[in-house]
Formats: C-alpha cells, structure tokens, sequence
C-alpha cells in the first residue's frame, strides 16, 4: 500500500509480513510546509485494490493529551483563540478543519496541565474512500491535528516534546519517539461487519447480553431494534453494535464513502483507567496487533458473535421440511405466545397436533423462536462478514 500527500513524496509506511504496518518518522516532511496549507479535502489519498474494505477495522475516537511547554505559550490567549474567551473547554474553531473538542485540565499523571483533544480520525480518512480510519494512520494524523491546533491558537506555542529539558533548544519539527508524550485518555476501537444476506437483522440480537454485564439496552428506529448497547458508566468500558447504514441516512456525510445496506458498526469504549490496564497509555502503544487483540477480546465478551435465527428463516425452513403453510403458521404463532407467556388461542386439541409438530422439526419448547438449530450464520470479527451455515436464496448486492 502506499499513501500521497499531493506534491510531496510517498509516507514512509509500509506493510509487514505479519500484515501489520510500521510507521517510520515524518521529520522530513514536516518542516516542509504541509501544514501551512493544510486542507481537509487535499490531506492524502490512498491507493489500494480494496479501499472499502481496508476501513472496515480502525479507530472510530480518540481522546489525546500533550504538554505545552509552559515557555512558549500564554494559555488563556491560546485557549481563547482556539476555543473561545473565558472558558476551558469547548468545540475548536478552526475553520474547515474537522470538528475538535478541546480542553485545558489537571492530569495526575503528568502531574501538570494538559490539551486534551477528542476528535473522530475518520473525519480525516474518509475523503480518500477509507470510512473507518487504520490504526496504523493513527501517528500521521494526531500529527496533523496537533500541529494545526497550535499554527492556529499560538504558532509560537511548543509542545514540551519539542524542547529540550537539558539545552533549552526549541524544535519546529516533531522529534523521534514524540509519540510515548501523546497520552491516550479515551479511544473507541471499531469493526465494520459489510454483510450481504438480507436475512440479517439487528432485531435477531435484541437480547444477546454482553457477559459480566447487568443490563441490555436496545434503542428502536421505528419498531426495530438498530442500536445495542448496555448500562455503563463513565470509567466502564461500553460496548455496542448498530446499523451504520441506518445512522448513515439519518446524518449524512457529503463525500464520504459510501455506506451500503447491510453495514454494521460494533464499538468499544474504552476509558483512561482500562486503557493503563490494557498497555494503551500513550501513541506509541496504539498498534495494530494490540488494537485487534482488545476487539477480538470484547467481541467475544459481548455474545453478539452468537448463532443467529431469521424468523424468515424459521418459517422458510418449516415449509421445506414439508410443513403446509397453515402449519407453519400455527407452530410459529404457538412458540411466540410461549416465548412471551402469553395465553394460547387454541384449543387443547389443537395445541396438542402443534406440540407433536414441534417435536416431529426437531425443536425444542424452550426456546422459542430462536431455535439453535435452525441457525442462518454468525457475525465473524475476523472476516468482518457473515458466516452462512444455512444457505440463502434471496440476496442483495454490497
């Protein structure tokens, strides 16, 4: 892969056996000018053989945090450039520059004050046709961000990575190893799954509870379930999964990639002290082997990986097994009651043939309608598809 800032010379980052990306330094092109006319549209453009897919595991959010050298800058004059005059926090207003939300606070572990910036990466690599930005990109754009953020508030103003403790020598550029001094306070790792079978729903996971936690939420667009998530605090991790294609329609993005039916985002939030635990403390520990490891790890947490049934599904199967429809109908409406512990609306000698049904298809009373052998497929995070075990024979096209 390789990726072009116009006019300038390929990024020095390139794949790995292993798959993964190394990421070398970019002094050279920093004291090139490239920030001094930036512009979101012209940032990069990438040339890959499958673009859509490249986006589809990476970094939905970010919170950083950096020192600025306490000699170079006047804060409240900085902050209010950047955020406004008189307070502490609040949205960036760098013009055409994507949305930044800054604040200046105490952090104990640096034990000073801090520029805390949370920002979406993806705003920065969905103009080049990747929608969920890399991890591997994640150094080239938090440079982009900080260098921007101080050319507009204060270009005086160094970051404290940029001066030298023992000589006092301010640096234009950012040095090596400047991404150990980017702290990590919060970060939102995401998988896209891109799935074809229009047998797939999210109502079909409504009550799939992530492990270890006391509570579902499901929150309905119209009648059906589009976002799953779960009661959390502030210092909890959270997981959650939605129809991206959904959220798309209803706050679209000019110029972004295109965000097809059958998208499916899975999210997890994870907060500064989880993030310690976990060895993602500052840039230089965000890798990619890491990032996969943490979402594999939750995905497995959150069940939503479980054997899905189709209702559609369900019924399609009955009639193939040599059920007649009004059959189906019966034994379908006999397991929803039962599911929801409802009163039957039959009789006992009705209830009866449909029991001996029910029994003659290999199902099981218990379950309901979601009967594990009558399964479609399961959400693969290594593929990022749907994995069929019952073929399909309506689809649509990605």
């Amino acid at each position: 892969m390789t990726l072009f800032i116009d006019g300038l010379e390929d990024l020095p980052i390139t794949e790995q056996e292993d798959g993964t990306f190394a990421y070398e330094d970019l002094r050279a092109l920093s004291n090139r000018g490239l920030f001094e006319d930036y512009s979101v549209q012209e940032l990069l453009t990438i040339e890959w053989n499958e673009a859509y897919a490249l986006g589809t595991r990476g970094v939905d959010k970010i919170a950083i945090a950096v020192q600025l050298h306490p000699d170079t800058v006047a804060i409240n004059s900085f902050l209010a450039r950047l955020i406004g005059r008189g307070i502490w926090q609040g949205k960036s207003a760098i013009p055409g520059f994507p949305s930044l939300h800054a604040s200046w606070r105490w952090n104990t572990r640096v034990k000073d004050h801090v520029l805390r910036l949370e920002f979406n990466p993806s705003d920065f690599s969905r103009d080049s046709g990747v929608e969920l930005c890399p991890v591997f990109m994640m150094p080239y754009i938090c440079e982009v961000v900080l260098k921007r953020v101080v050319q507009f508030a204060d270009p005086n103003a160094k970051y404290r990575f940029q001066v030298d403790e023992e000589t006092g020598e301010k640096h234009n550029f950012f040095p090596k190893g400047w991404t150990k001094n980017v702290l990590i306070q919060a970060l939102d790792l995401a998988q896209d799954f891109l799935v074809s079978d229009e047998r797939f729903m999210m109502e079909d996971m409504k009550y799939l509870k992530p492990k270890y936690k006391r509570g579902l939420a499901n929150f309905l667009g119209g009648k059906l379930v589009e976002t799953i998530t779960h009661p959390a605090g502030e210092d909890t991790v959270i997981l959650k999964i939605y129809d991206k294609w959904k959220e798309r329609l209803a706050n679209p993005k000019p110029g972004s990639p295109e965000i097809r039916r059958g998208h499916t985002r899975f999210e997890v939030h994870l907060p500064s002290e989880v993030l310690k635990a976990k060895g993602l403390t500052n840039l230089a520990e965000l890798t990619q082997p890491i990032s996969n490891t943490v979402l594999e790890d939750y995905w497995e947490e959150s069940t939503w990986g479980t054997p899905l049934v189709s209702k559609v599904q369900l019924l399609r199967s009955m009639k193939e097994r040599g059920l007649t429809d009004e059959e189906s109908c019966l034994v379908f409406t006999y397991l929803y009651m039962k599911e929801r512990n409802l009163e039957l609306p039959f009789m006992d000698r009705k209830i009866r043939r449909i029991r001996k049904l029910i029994k003659s298809l290999g199902m099981k009373f218990s379950e309901g309608l979601d009967q594990s052998n009558y399964t479609y497929g399961y959400l693969d995070i290594k593929t990022g598809q749907l994995i069929t075990t019952i073929p399909n024979a309506i689809s649509f096209s990605l």
